[in-house]
């Protein structure tokens, strides 16, 4: 992740990577928290023909809850003023994921 682009617009949010092979990740403000906006489009060609979206969602659940951690962390170190840039947000943010998938592949008995 070479560029990382956080665009706030109200209750609206953006991330854009810069990479095109990375879609952009919508997020909305509900009760103060900003939340994923899922979309099953997000699996793109990552969802098996045929499979059933309930069960590819469930073996997702745990990886998303790491992302989603993450972004916790990283919107709390932006507002503390931790992470001034976008650039410290992409690295710090890429080291943290980075920790999430290799976790994910060892759990999985990948790594």
């Amino acid at each position: 992740m070479e560029t990382l682009d956080i665009r706030v617009q109200g209750d609206q949010g953006v991330l854009l990577t810069g990479n095109s092979d990375v879609p952009q990740i919508n997020f909305r403000r509900e009760g103060g928290e900003w939340k994923l906006v899922f979309e099953m489009s997000m699996l793109g060609e990552q969802m098996p023909a045929g499979a059933d979206p309930s069960e590819v969602l469930a073996q997702m659940g745990p990886m998303m809850q790491g992302i989603g951690n993450v972004l916790d962390q990283a919107v709390g170190k932006v507002e503390s003023g931790e992470l001034q840039s976008n650039q410290a947000v992409a690295a710090w943010m890429n080291t943290q994921l980075m920790q999430v998938f290799m976790q994910m592949m060892q759990e999985q008995g990948g790594g």
